[in-house]
């Protein structure tokens, strides 16, 4: 039995109910609910099964179609794939670390069966404690520390490669790009020689990379993407997993770490937030220096490139994106400075 009146045919409900039997050994049909969750650029189910504590994900593309890629079945079954490549890199990870899944996937229906994770979204539960963590900022270490360990048993399949210029320089392409804009943008106060700097900073540290660990990354490494409890980690989101140096994930984390801590009252943690998600990193994986700088400063330039190409909205929304830019361009200042060589 399913929940009535849902915009999913009922052959592919009977198709996602048989699969769920058989995903969890159930000895009939289970009872589903489902529950729509998010409904942008496609739309996500939850399904919770009647007496089962265990819940799946659906996300269906075609409902509400914003990117174009959406249309492309060749995208779909190329983006099932990477789930599925991540999935083996993470499935024999510890009990306290883990990921979604993929199950199923519906080609004709466009529509992708993944199994659900729990726990709070991390970017939820650093907000609701905005305040706290100024003063009691236990947990947030220590959950950072996890992070970084997750990653790391994650990056532990990844093999050293000389194969690794086609990459950096597909980064300093989206780099030029970024820098080419906000050099005709006005609502940052960075010069066109410390874009230039970065710029040539990057590339610097780069080519001194000869070799590297290349490998599954997951591509959107962030907070919002994280789900927390005090006994696992979980990762969800793995549409932009692929094969890269593994850097790009740790330099996208330790930005998102310099940028949370926007408030005055957090800046004091920075520094040993960032040495935590190393410190579990590094239980694992080895950590590349020149390399995780870069792509630290990399991200820290995508972010000030996403904050100054948003519509500037009114009143207090529109004072907080300005501040943010503020606060991104003097970290990309500081990264600069560091750097120059």
């Amino acid at each position: 039995m399913t929940t009535p009146d849902l915009e999913i045919s009922a052959d592919l409900q009977k198709e996602i109910s048989a699969t769920i039997t058989k995903e969890l050994s159930l000895e009939s049909p289970p009872i589903l609910r489902y529950k729509i969750i998010y409904d942008d650029d496609r739309r996500i189910y939850k399904i919770k099964i009647e007496n089962q504590k265990a819940f799946f994900v659906l996300k269906i593309r075609g409902l509400k179609i914003v990117k174009q890629q959406d249309h492309d079945i060749e995208d779909l079954k190329k983006e099932f794939k990477l789930l599925e490549n991540a999935w083996d890199s993470a499935k024999n990870m510890p009990q306290q670390l883990g990921m979604s899944k993929p199950v199923k996937l519906w080609v004709s229906e466009k529509a992708m069966l993944l199994s659900g994770c729990r726990g709070k979204n991390f970017n939820d539960w650093f907000n609701q404690h905005i305040f706290k963590w100024a003063f009691k900022s236990q947990a947030l270490n220590s959950a950072i520390c996890q992070t970084g360990s997750w990653l790391g048993e994650f990056h532990k399949n990844a093999s050293k490669t000389s194969a690794l210029k086609d990459q950096f320089d597909n980064r300093v392409d989206n780099l030029t790009r970024m820098v080419c804009f906000l050099k005709t943008n006005s609502r940052h106060n960075l010069s066109e020689e410390k874009l230039d700097t970065l710029l040539s900073s990057f590339k610097n540290l780069t080519a001194q990379e000869s070799d590297g660990p290349m490998g599954q990354i997951h591509g959107n490494f962030a907070y919002r993407n994280i789900l927390y409890s005090p006994s696992q980690i979980n990762l969800v989101d793995f549409e932009d997993a692929h094969i890269e140096h593994v850097s790009f994930d740790i330099g996208q984390f330790l930005a998102e770490i310099m940028f949370k801590s926007q408030f005055p009252w957090l800046r004091h943690l920075t520094k040993k937030l960032t040495n935590s998600f190393k410190q579990g990193y590094q239980q694992h994986f080895q950590l590349q220096k020149n390399i995780t700088h870069a792509y630290l400063g990399y991200h820290l330039l995508v972010h000030l490139y996403e904050h100054c190409s948003r519509k500037k909205p009114q009143g207090i929304a529109g004072l907080v994106l300005t501040y943010r830019i503020r606060y991104l361009t003097k970290l990309v200042e500081n990264w600069t400075s560091e750097s120059s060589f």
